[in-house]
C-alpha cells in the first residue's frame, strides 16, 4: 500500500459559505492491473467503449468487495489490501448466436456480441449482506431479472430483483431523511442561470436551510450517508462522469468538506465511520484521458481524521 500526504481542497468557484477544515489522509490500498488473476481485474472494449469494474463495497470490518464483473466474480480484499479470495457469481455471458438472432428479429442493428447476462453493481446492507443484481442484456439501465444476495459465511440466495434498489437506494438519490432531518436535492434560478440547491428541512418539514451546490458546468449528482449526523452530496461532471466533486454537510446545511476527484471508475463509497472510499482507474501515462488506454484499477481510502 502507498500512502500520500494529506490534502485541502478549495471551495468550488461560485459557492459562497466558509469551508470546516476536517482534514482526510488518501492511503492507496489496493492496485491491480488488467487480467483474470487473483488481484488483477477484467478487461474489454465495446465498439470502442472501454470496460472494466465500476461497483464496490467496504463492509463493518473493512473488507472491500469489487464486483470484477467481466471474470465473473467478487473479489474480497482487507483493510491493508492484501487479496482473501474470491466469491463465483455469474454477473457476465456472453449472447448465443441463437440470441443474437432473436435480438436482431427484435430490432437489434448494433451489429456486435452484446452479452445475454451484465451485472455491474454490487450493494451491501446494515448486516454486511451483498446484493448483486443480475441483469439481462448490455447497459447499466437494463432491468434486474434477479437479485443474488451473498451473506457473510458466502452462502449465496435468489431473492427478488428489487432488492438491490431497496438496499441501495435509486441510482440519483435526489432525496434522504437521516435523524429527522429531510434533505433534498433541488433546482433555482440566478439570473438566467439555473443552480442546483441543497434543501435541509426539520420535521415538520419548515426549511432550515437552502444552499447553492455545484453553480456551473454540465452535471448530475446524488445524496449519499456517511457517519452520524453527515450527508454527502457528489457532483459529477462531463464528459463522461469521471470527474467528480464530493461536499460533505451537517445536518444544519454547514458545509464541512469539498474534494475533488478524476478518473473515477465507479462511485465514490462513504462507510459508517465517515472514511471516503474511490476506485479510479490508472491513467496511461501518455494518453491520461483515454480511459481505453488505461492499465488497470486502484482503490484508495481517504481516512477521516478525528480532532
Amino acid at each position: 500500500a502507498i500512502l500520500q500526504k494529506s490534502i485541502t481542497t478549495e471551495i468550488p468557484e461560485g459557492t459562497t459559505d466558509q469551508v470546516l477544515i476536517e482534514e482526510y489522509v488518501p492511503k492507496v490500498i489496493i492496485e491491480g492491473k488488467w487480467g483474470r488473476e487473483p488481484g488483477e481485474f477484467g478487461f474489454r472494449m465495446w465498439e470502442g467503449d472501454p470496460d472494466y469494474p465500476r461497483s464496490f463495497v467496504v463492509d463493518s470490518q473493512e473488507n472491500i468487495f469489487i464486483l470484477d464483473h467481466l471474470n465473473n466474480r467478487i473479489q474480497k480484499f482487507d483493510f491493508a489490501g492484501n487479496y482473501l479470495e474470491s466469491i463465483s457469481v455469474e454477473s457476465y455471458r456472453v449472447c448465443s448466436s441463437q440470441e443474437l438472432e432473436e435480438s436482431k428479429k427484435a430490432g437489434n442493428t448494433l451489429g456486435f456480441v452484446f452479452p445475454s447476462v451484465y451485472s455491474t453493481e454490487i450493494a451491501i446492507d446494515e448486516k454486511d449482506n451483498l446484493y448483486v443484481p443480475q441483469k439481462k442484456g448490455l447497459g447499466i439501465m437494463s432491468p434486474p431479472i434477479q437479485t443474488f444476495k451473498i451473506d457473510p459465511d458466502k452462502k449465496i440466495t435468489r431473492t427478488g430483483k428489487d432488492e438491490f434498489e431497496k438496499v441501495r437506494g435509486p441510482w440519483k438519490r435526489k432525496e434522504i431523511e437521516i435523524e429527522k432531518t429531510k434533505v433534498k436535492i433541488g433546482k433555482s434560478r440566478k439570473g438566467k442561470e439555473e443552480i442546483t440547491t441543497l434543501a435541509f428541512y426539520d420535521s415538520s418539514g419548515t426549511i432550515r436551510s437552502e444552499i447553492e451546490i455545484s453553480p456551473d458546468g454540465e452535471h448530475w449528482g446524488t445524496l449519499k450517508y456517511g457517519e452520524k449526523g453527515k450527508v454527502y452530496f457528489v457532483t459529477y461532471y462531463y464528459p463522461g462522469g469521471e470527474d467528480a466533486i464530493i461536499e460533505k454537510f451537517n445536518l444544519n446545511g454547514k458545509r464541512l468538506k469539498v474534494m475533488e476527484f478524476n478518473y473515477l471508475a465507479g462511485e465514490p463509497f462513504v462507510d459508517r465511520k465517515g472514511n471516503i472510499w474511490i476506485l479510479e482507474r490508472i491513467p496511461n501515462s501518455e494518453y491520461p484521458e483515454a480511459p481505453g488506454d488505461s492499465t488497470g484499477l486502484k482503490l484508495t481510502k481517504w481516512g477521516r481524521i478525528t480532532k
